[in-house]
């Protein structure tokens, strides 16, 4: 019988297997990665609100290298676009 977190975010239902381990055995009684959903969204909300805080020069920046210029923790309706150079 298959042993997992069944609320834990990292189990992968579809590959039944855990994607933080990269294995598709989960030891439940030692598992260290076990998160759920609800701290991931939580986590990540709170990613986004340091970045929201940032001044905008600074999110342009982050959004440029990491984000091919998108800025995904914005607020607003439409992602903003960085718009640069590429020489």
């Amino acid at each position: 019988m298959e042993q997992y977190y069944p609320d834990c975010a990292n189990w992968n239902k579809h590959r039944h297997g855990c994607d933080a381990l990269e294995t598709r055995r989960c030891r439940p009684e030692k598992c260290t990665f076990h998160i759920t959903v609800e701290e991931v969204n939580e986590s990540q909300e709170k990613a986004n609100k340091r970045l929201r805080s940032l001044p905008k020069a600074q999110q342009l920046e982050i959004a440029t290298k990491y984000h091919k210029g998108y800025m995904p923790w914005s607020t607003g309706n439409v992602l903003d676009v960085v718009m640069y150079d590429h020489d």
